[in-house]
């Protein structure tokens, strides 16, 4: 996939999906508020967010409207990160050998003998994954939206200060 998006090579762009193709892997409307509030006012990032909730969009914030795969493909290969559900984005980005941030609901679907997150998790470099577990099996499905937004904003802040430290001013400048 030629990158036919138009990028600025000296802000990363950042992905985002938040739609996975199960319910148990989208994100709410509060979690979608609660990244598109990381990046409103950073001038770091150009950041593309694919939701089906409303996404407020800033200088830095934009509202991705892939209409294809191949729309979606393009703008994950011109990423220098993607941050997504289990979803075909997770695979692309690892394809690509950009990092991921994966993010794996709970179902406790135990196809292989261990955890299916274990299966399909990113292999680039880089590349985090965090699964939603209870400790047992018989917990059934644990949805993404369980996950706290604050908790979530969280683990997106860590995830961008080790993927992109070198770009950021300083370590403890908050993202």
């Amino acid at each position: 996939f030629p990158a036919r998006v138009r990028t600025n090579p000296t802000i990363p762009r950042i992905y985002v999906n938040t739609v996975g193709s199960e319910s148990d892997r989208c994100w709410s409307a509060e979690q979608v508020r609660a990244i598109c509030r990381i990046f409103e006012a950073d001038p770091r990032f150009d950041v593309w967010i694919y939701s089906h909730h409303a996404v407020p969009e800033s200088r830095t914030v934009h509202r991705a409207a892939t209409r294809s795969f191949e729309d979606a493909a393009q703008l994950a290969a011109s990423s220098q990160a993607i941050i997504s559900p289990d979803t075909s984005m997770v695979h692309l980005g690892s394809a690509f050998r950009i990092p991921v941030l994966a993010f794996y609901a709970g179902n406790e679907k135990d196809y292989f003998g261990y955890p299916i997150h274990r299966v399909f998790a990113p292999l680039s470099q880089g590349s985090q994954m965090i699964a939603l577990t209870s400790g047992t099996a018989s917990a059934g499905v644990i949805p993404l939206s369980a996950m706290e937004p604050d908790v979530l904003s969280g683990i997106v802040r860590e995830f961008l200060l080790s993927t992109f430290s070198q770009n950021m001013q300083s370590r403890s400048e908050p993202v």
